[in-house]
Parts: structure tokens; sequence; C-alpha cells
């Protein structure tokens, strides 16, 4: 046998039966792919890819293209595992800085597989197959120490916030993360979890008395606990806060010009927080953030997090942004299950893409 070479087949002559050929892969209806591959059903260049609540078909990779494959883990070959599907769109990304020493792996949650999106974790930027890659950074140099919301006045007892974690530019119908890198801002998620405002002194026992050995744990203000009811690291004269008026009002300070209990250290204005024992974000000080925050121990595990899973979360809600997502408020939406929502309420939304944001993921490869 001998083999001519065509642009996309090979041709095998049977010897002795002159005028016969068999196409090697077998392709009866010459659309150039084999006939065996699972999703041999229409023509070479179609692009019909779907994803749910989506009307932007197509990802901009061909049938042949798909079945062709990608080399996703750099090897030097395509294996079977790495051929497409052209019945779902296919999404591209790497992880850069992650997974160096102390820090997390790129991760993602499931809200892009329950959209239907498959997403390819690739091990480079470019490739020869026409694909688009998002790169996803762990940013080392951006963020900062939580804060108190309206310092330095205070805006509401024990009101604290943590810094911007993420950002993205927002991805168009060719572009990802379209004019700003997505990225995970590392020394915000450092400062979220390892900033400790709080010193931690010694523990209610009576109204009045704080006689109990420091606990290890942020005592709550309500039910009153801590001296400084207010949360400002200052011993307030104001007969509403019973700090330094002798008031019989629980807890009742005990008149004298210390504060008694737990009570946050006075910011220098630089937010450096690292100096004392115990964090607004951490009340139970099990190295675990709470969202939503709580008030008192024990905190339901349901609402603890670690830093692997906060940064899955922050990864993916910027993720989301970088492929179209940019809802009516400031960018995000109004449902409280999606990772995409408006407002920080958990570490547990990574899983889901709301219908409305859905909508709006544009998946291409030029």
């Amino acid at each position: 046998m001998r083999e001519e070479d065509t642009d996309v087949t090979k041709y095998a002559h049977v010897v002795g039966e002159e005028g016969t050929y068999v196409d090697v892969p077998r392709d009866d209806d010459d659309n150039h792919i084999a006939d065996a591959w699972t999703y041999n059903t229409g023509n070479e260049g179609d692009d019909n890819d779907t994803s749910l609540d989506n009307q932007h078909n197509g990802d901009g990779l061909t049938r042949y293209e798909e079945y062709r494959g990608v080399d996703i883990n750099e090897d030097g070959s395509v294996s079977s595992e790495e051929r497409l599907n052209p019945y779902e769109k296919d999404f591209f990304v790497r992880g850069h800085n992650f997974g160096q020493e102390f820090e997390p792996d790129f991760a993602y949650g499931e809200a892009f597989e329950e959209a239907e999106i498959k997403v390819h974790e690739i091990a480079y930027s470019a490739g020869e197959r026409n694909i688009d890659v998002l790169v996803v950074h762990l940013n080392h140099t951006s963020g900062g120490n939580i804060y108190r919301v309206g310092e330095p006045f205070g805006n509401g007892v024990r009101n604290w916030s943590f810094d911007t974690l993420g950002e993205s530019g927002i991805g168009t119908a060719t572009t990802y993360a379209y004019g700003y890198p997505c990225q995970v801002y590392y020394p915000a998620v450092t400062h979220y979890f390892y900033d400790t405002p709080h010193d931690d002194h010694m523990t209610w026992t009576a109204p009045g008395m704080w006689t109990g050995a420091p606990n290890g744990v942020l005592d709550p203000v309500n039910p009153e606990r801590v001296e400084d009811c207010n949360d400002n690291g200052e011993v307030d004269e104001d007969p509403g806060y019973n700090e330094a008026d002798g008031n019989a009002t629980p807890p009742m300070d005990n008149t004298d010009e210390f504060l008694d209990g737990d009570h946050p250290l006075p910011s220098d204005g630089s937010w450096d927080w690292l100096a004392g024992e115990l964090s607004p974000m951490d009340i139970d000080n099990d190295g675990l953030v709470e969202l939503p925050m709580d008030n008192e121990v024990p905190v339901p595990a349901a609402d603890e997090a670690d830093e692997d899973q906060v940064v899955r979360h922050v990864a993916t809600h910027e993720m989301g942004h970088a492929v179209g997502i940019n809802g009516p408020y400031n960018g995000h939406c109004d449902d409280d299950t999606c990772v995409m929502y408006r407002y920080a309420n958990n570490w547990k939304r990574d899983g889901h893409f709301c219908e409305d944001c859905r909508a709006m993921i544009r998946i291409h490869n030029n």
C-alpha cells in the first residue's frame, strides 16, 4: 500500500484493485471528519454551540476544529479526550501566579458548568488551534486592609468590611476582560483573613464586671459583653454608650478610664491592623471568615469559609465579568443566589449564575 497526500485526507490505494479508494479515516460524507467520530452529524464549518439561557450561539470553533481538538496539556499531541464537543461552548482559561509557596491554587466554581459551558484549564495562553484564553491573574501588589466603615467616625456597631478582592474588565464578543485584566487581589485576601484590629481583654462575668480571663474569641456587643458598645476603641462619656458614666444600664461600666472587655485598637491612619489578636471577620478565631458576619459564637459552620473558598469565589465572579456579565447594578445583578450578586452576602454562590447573567455571557475563539 502507498499513501497520497491531500490537504486533509490520506488515501490508501488497495494493491491489485485499480481505482478502489478508501478514506483513512473513513469519510463517506466528505466533510473531512472521521465518520466514526461521535459528533460527525453536520458540515465541517458548523458552529452551533449553545449554552443555557443564552442566545449567542457558537464559540468560534468550527465542527472540524472541534474534531481536531486542542493540545490542552501541551504534551505535543491531541488525545481523544482533547477533542471537543461541537454542541457545547468551549471556554479556555489559565491561572497566572497561583499555586506558589503558601498561595492558593487556581480554581473556579461550577457556575459555568451549570450554564452548560465547558471550561478547559489550559497550560498556555495561545495555541495554533484558533483559541482564545482568559488569563486570571493572582495579583500580589493590589489590595488593602479590612476597615471600619465610615472611619474615622464609624458607621454602625461592628460595621467592618474588606477591601476590593478582585477586578476585571467586561468581556465583549471578541475580547475577554476588555480593557482591564481579570485579577484576584491576594494582598486584600490576606488582610481579610489575617488582620486583627481587636485586642482580647478580660471577659464579662456580671454586670459591671470583667473578671474572667481573655477567652480567645471576640465577645459580642449584643448581648452586651463588652464595655465598648459602639466599637470605636474609645472611652465615650455619652450616657448612651455606658462606658464612663457609672450608669446602672447593662453592661454598666465601672467608672474608670479604661475600656473593659474586647475592643479595637485605635487606627494610626495607615490601616495597619496586624497588631491585635482578634478580628470581626473571624469572631471565633478559627482561621475561617464568616459571611454573613456574625456577632456571637458558636458560628454556623455553613457561614464560614477558608482562603481557598474565598479565592475560588472571587475568581469565578471576576471570570463572569471577563466573559461579558455587566448587570444593571454597577455590573452586578440583584439575585442573592448568583455569584454576580451586587452584595457580598456569603461565599457559597460560585456554583450559580442567574438567568439574566447567563444571557450576557459571550464565549468566543478567534
